[in-house]
């Protein structure tokens, strides 16, 4: 089993709408407000700047991961029992069985899975009632400023780019305002003065084109699991979208991430190829519930 450290540079083409769930006590309106967190300058200073969690991140990698090993094992997602799909797709949940009967235990479940399901080795998740730990690790995606420069965040980077002061950074979160309103409106002069007081208003806040982020992950793992993540990786940096929103403009990004000391993505396909049998044999034996 081997370690890689990967970093990334994530530059922001359009604003990112990436919000934050606010609690009870803080929910003071209908704006969803940007994703921030405190983080300590070269200076000393502790700056309040905008952030991608890794968590984020990561869900969508393991989408990308999750759709291609359906689709290189021929297996339609809407043919997959609910706990495989919500496994492969969201690693799964510790829940009691429908007939409240307990998860029938399987000797060397977690071996066996690693050994048949690399993706599920590599990105983790709960079969049965056993969690699988996860090989991989995804780090927040933190901004560049002049005060929090790659090498602030450990990472190695050749050329990061104009930077802004932190400061200046933390007060460009802007915020857009949108109505909700019926399309009868358009047509019918009542329904349009019944909307004019009934329309939802909400606000996105955003963080600006341009924005630079340091993006690191670490993995440990098999040839077959880094032949993978290689998959993965390529696919989320050739789609370039982070946050939410994406259907009206928000999260458009250049992520340059370099993935060349990884197994090629032949070797994760290959293994698919060659075990398919015994994968889909294991769908029913190990994962369903």
């Amino acid at each position: 089993m081997e370690s890689r450290t990967l970093d990334a540079l994530v530059v922001l083409r359009s604003p990112l709408s990436h919000g934050e769930i606010p609690t009870q006590f803080a929910r003071r309106s209908n704006v969803l407000e940007a994703r921030t967190a405190k983080i300590i300058g070269q200076d000393g200073a502790v700056y309040t700047l905008p952030c991608i969690s890794g968590n984020s991140l990561r869900g969508q990698m393991r989408d990308l991961a999750a759709e291609r090993t359906c689709e290189e094992l021929d297996l339609s997602q809407k043919s997959l029992p609910p706990s495989v799909f919500h496994l492969l797709f969201s690693g799964g949940g510790l829940k009691k069985r429908a007939d409240g009967e307990e998860s029938k235990l399987i000797p060397n479940i977690r071996a066996r899975i690693r050994e048949l399901w690399p993706f599920v080795s590599l990105f983790g998740g709960t079969v049965r009632g056993q969690f699988v730990s996860s090989r991989l690790s995804v780090g927040f995606a933190q901004p560049l400023t002049k005060q929090t420069p790659p090498g602030h965040y450990g990472c190695s980077m050749e050329d990061a780019g104009a930077l802004p002061d932190a400061a200046d950074l933390a007060k460009a979160i802007s915020e857009l305002r949108y109505a909700r309103r019926d399309d009868a409106g358009k047509y019918c002069l009542a329904a349009a003065e019944e909307d004019d007081k009934t329309a939802a208003l909400y606000g996105i806040q955003s963080v600006p084109a341009g924005t630079r982020f340091a993006w690191r992950l670490r993995a440990d793992g098999t040839a077959v699991e880094h032949s993978c993540l290689r998959g993965a990786l390529e696919a989320f940096c050739a789609r370039g979208r982070v946050g939410g929103k994406v259907a009206i403009g928000y999260g458009d990004a250049e992520i340059t991430m370099t993935t060349t000391g990884l197994p090629d993505v032949s070797v994760y396909s290959t293994f698919l190829r060659e075990n398919r049998d015994a994968i889909v044999a294991s769908i029913e034996e190990l994962l369903s519930e």
